[in-house]
């Protein structure tokens, strides 16, 4: 097998920039049948952008050839040569020829480098590719298709499709590694303007808007999600339990910030009802008192 480092122009018609496209290929009979525009292979190139200049080509050529309008040329090519190296090889030639799309010049590479873990990586990583992926999506979920599109993915997945043992994640739990784990790759990942909401900041409309939906959600019996449980912290984490449920020692109702989080102490309150005293985690409460303080107002 031959590894082609590769470029090709289109010359079709009077224009100034061309548009042209660095690639690697894989030829299993010679350079010289992959230069030919009728060898065996008929390679003409991949590339998003590139496809675009192809499918006009064809459209402007109708019956003629439209290969002929394709210059061809190879810019290294050698027998044997390692993937990895002609990743490398693609890379220095995007370049040198300057064919990256952004510079303007009539290149229509999207990526510096190949698609793979030793090149460039995928084509999102670039924010030009992103915002018009964004773009495109939301154009197409505007569009009639989009919405058709929508609906059935609604109507697939709101019923019992993927509950109890039909779900793929059922029967699994996460381990306190594999917490951790997820927790260090997300620190600080959406911090100021990382955050995809940075700068966004909602009009009054929106929030009277917002709260017409909750409050219809409600009076057509909606359920709220926290029905029949209580938010419990202690001081560091926050979780649900059903209500009624004992509190476990060392938590207590309601929920704490980020931001507020402090380590437990090491005493808790106890009172008789007219006195407040601090006692030792783990110590037994002395007959007559109970757990908790009582204010100045309060004591009888």
């Amino acid at each position: 097998m031959i590894g082609i480092i590769y470029k090709f122009t289109i010359i079709y018609g009077r224009v100034d920039i061309r548009p042209y496209y660095i690639g690697q290929h894989w030829e299993k009979i010679s350079v010289e049948n992959f230069l030919r525009k009728n060898g065996k292979s008929n390679y003409t190139g991949s590339g998003t952008l590139w496809n675009r200049h192809l499918n006009k080509l064809r459209g402007k050529c109708r019956r003629k050839n439209w290969r002929n309008f394709i210059h061809r040329e190879v810019l290294y090519a050698k027998e044997g040569i390692s993937q990895k190296a002609l990743d490398a090889l693609e890379q220095h030639f995007i370049k040198k020829e300057k064919a990256h799309y952004s510079l303007g010049l009539g290149g229509c590479n999207i990526l510096w480098g190949t698609a793979n873990k030793f090149g460039s990586g995928s084509p999102t990583n670039d924010p030009n590719v992103r915002k018009e992926i964004s773009k495109w999506l939301i154009d197409f979920y505007k569009s009639d298709e989009g919405i058709a599109f929508k609906k059935k993915l609604r109507d697939l997945w709101s019923g019992d499709i993927i509950r109890g043992e039909k779900n793929p994640n059922y029967g699994h739990r996460w381990t306190d590694e594999m917490k951790q784990k997820a927790s260090k790759q997300k620190i600080g990942v959406y911090i100021g303007d990382k955050n995809p909401n940075y700068g966004n900041h909602w009009t009054d409309k929106m929030k009277q808007d917002l709260s017409n939906k909750v409050k219809n959600f409600y009076a057509n019996g909606g359920v709220n999600p926290m029905s029949g449980k209580k938010r419990i912290t202690n001081g560091i984490v926050n979780k649900v339990i059903p209500s009624g449920e004992p509190l476990p020692e060392g938590w207590r109702y309601g929920m704490i910030s980020k931001h507020d989080r402090k380590p437990l102490s090491p005493f808790i309150w106890i009172t008789d009802g007219v006195n407040n005293r601090r006692l030792p985690k783990g110590e037994e409460i002395p007959n007559g008192w109970r757990r908790g303080a009582i204010n100045s107002f309060n004591r009888k």
